[in-house]
């Protein structure tokens, strides 16, 4: 039967002048069929370089942080205030990355290169339009934003040296990670790890010489760490370009016609705008939760930035693990079988329980330690413990809800996606964490954000694989056998 299946498959490939299983750029050890053999090979494949790549990326803004630590409390809570803002305009970009890898891997199951290769080009178009336009409306609003999110006169200084070099930054930082998406749609992420870590070394050596002024380089503090990043993604945009366009061949930059961009542009918006929405939820009530610890002391802000960012370590397996699902999903909602993305989002939510009971225990134990090494004034570390001994106990959840966010944009229902992030940051993590703020002050907060944290990804995980059951029930016709797999990971058609 899974013969006859391949064959008719090969003849249908063959009738649209397509070669079967097309590949699309990357030598065979490079690429991988995502839809077939063992969906815990598929997940540990695309997950296990991508740890790496995104721990790179990490490091940046935790090395920022540890940098900017050492110039003074003001600057630290600086970078605290601007790391929500950051985060949205980041997940701007991270919207776009999602559309491009969603049509990009969807095409490839679909075994349609010309389309693929269309379709790379235009999101890449895309991208450069929508941040550039995004990079000067956030550079001209910078300074009442962060007014109106609680900074005082003397951080707001701090704030807007900083921020309106990065803003320079932001559409090279896009198109950097777009290029990182599409080709990890092919199945393919050690060469975007790669050139994450490449490109994140640079970031951390540059503006390490900055900040403090090392040799040669003038001392430039705060203003340094943002010089340092944009240096950092002008070079790492010219990586990306290069493997994109040579190295996975997905890209022949000639301009095309508006007419012609135009349906391309409507396919990635409808993952982009919600994907990218989706993304900005979060830091936006992170940004609200910020203001209301502002109302404690610029002290506490800078504990909580503190706080984040060791927990933004924690969560880089989780994070690596949803970037893995995009794809996975995308090729095989292509390649019609969504039986396997179930089974995909199962065994993330597993490791996801999983990560966190490994990481919680340390965090209890040695968050004040960790805390002392970006800033040892004052309370810092022993009021960054205490969040570290509440919330990262809920990461499970966290890991679920994003998992399943990534799967859903990648077979294009970012509708569902971003309603999934809407439920965990509006609905629960904003409200809950206000609530808490007026029980028990601080550690209520983030009793509140646990709490987020956990009913969300329960809940969300449940519903997400119960829609993809029924999806793949509805595929075959209601017939429950024709969605179970053998061990080798093949579908058995009940036909």
């Amino acid at each position: 039967v899974i013969q006859i299946a391949s064959s008719q498959r090969r003849l249908s490939c063959l009738e649209r002048g397509l070669p079967p299983r097309v590949r699309i750029g990357m030598s065979d050890s490079a690429e991988n069929e995502l839809d077939e053999g063992s969906v815990l090979k598929a997940i540990l494949v695309m997950a296990g370089p991508m740890i790496f790549g995104i721990a790179a990326v990490m490091s940046v803004t935790m090395i920022d942080t540890l940098y900017v630590g050492q110039l003074g409390q003001d600057q630290l809570a600086a970078l605290s205030f601007a790391f929500p803002v950051t985060t949205v305009v980041s997940g701007l970009s991270l919207g776009l990355s999602a559309a491009g890898a969603s049509v990009v891997s969807r095409a490839i199951g679909d075994d349609d290169r010309d389309h693929a290769r269309t379709l790379s080009l235009h999101t890449l178009l895309l991208g450069i339009l929508v941040t550039s336009t995004g990079a000067a409306i956030g550079f001209l609003i910078a300074e009442p934003l962060f007014k109106l999110i609680g900074a005082d006169e003397t951080t707001l200084d701090y704030i807007l040296t900083y921020m309106r070099i990065w803003f320079l930054a932001v559409p090279f930082l896009s198109v950097a990670m777009m290029c990182d998406f599409i080709v990890r749609a092919t199945g393919n992420s050690v060469w975007p790890s790669l050139v994450m870590t490449g490109g994140s070394l640079i970031n951390i050596a540059v503006t390490g010489a900055l900040v403090f002024g090392v040799g040669p380089f003038p001392d430039m503090g705060i203003e340094g760490a943002a010089t340092g990043t944009l240096i950092a993604q002008i070079l790492t945009v010219v990586a990306g370009i290069w493997m994109v366009t040579w190295k996975a061949g997905l890209v022949d930059w000639k301009l095309p016609s508006l007419s012609k961009m135009i349906p391309s542009w409507w396919d990635a918006a409808k993952v982009a705008a919600p994907a990218a929405l989706g993304n900005m939820v979060h830091p936006f009530t992170l940004t609200v939760v910020t203001a209301i610890l502002a109302t404690y002391s610029q002290s506490t802000v800078a504990a909580f930035g503190v706080a984040t960012q060791v927990e933004v370590i924690a969560t880089i397996p989780l994070l690596a693990l949803s970037s893995a699902l995009s794809p996975i999903a995308g090729q095989n909602w292509g390649a019609g079988k969504p039986h396997r993305i179930t089974k995909t989002l199962k065994i993330s939510y597993w490791m996801s329980v999983v990560w966190a009971a490994i990481v919680a225990v340390p965090l209890w134990v040695f968050g004040d330690t960790l805390a002392g090494f970006f800033n040892s004034d004052g309370g810092i570390p022993d009021e960054a413990q205490t969040y570290l001994r509440i919330v990262p106990f809920s990461l499970f959840g966290y890991g679920m809800v994003i998992c399943a966010a990534a799967a859903f944009n990648g077979i294009d229902h970012a509708g569902r996606a971003l309603g999934y992030n809407i439920v965990r940051s509006a609905v629960l993590f904003l409200p809950l964490a206000w609530v808490g703020s007026m029980l028990a002050d601080k550690p209520g907060v983030y009793g509140g954000i646990a709490a987020a944290n956990v009913v969300s990804g329960l809940v969300i995980g449940w519903y997400a694989v119960r829609w993809l059951d029924k999806s793949c029930k509805d595929a075959r016709d209601g017939d429950a056998e024709s969605c179970e797999e053998e061990e080798d990971g093949h579908l058995v058609p009940a036909e």
